[in-house]
């Protein structure tokens, strides 16, 4: 696997979120030492997901 491995997981990250159906809950969310919520809440997957690109 050879490039910007960021841009394949942002990639992949969007199929799993484009195939989620439609009346399906999520949120992202980073960790590490600590971590973070990209949506203060669980959110659709319908005009949120436009957010996500």
């Amino acid at each position: 696997m050879t490039g910007n491995h960021l841009q394949f997981a942002k990639e992949a990250l969007l199929v799993f979120l484009k195939n989620l159906p439609a009346n399906c809950l999520f949120n992202i969310v980073s960790f590490g030492t600590s971590y973070a919520s990209l949506f203060p809440g669980f959110v659709c997957n319908g005009k949120t997901l436009k957010q996500c690109n």
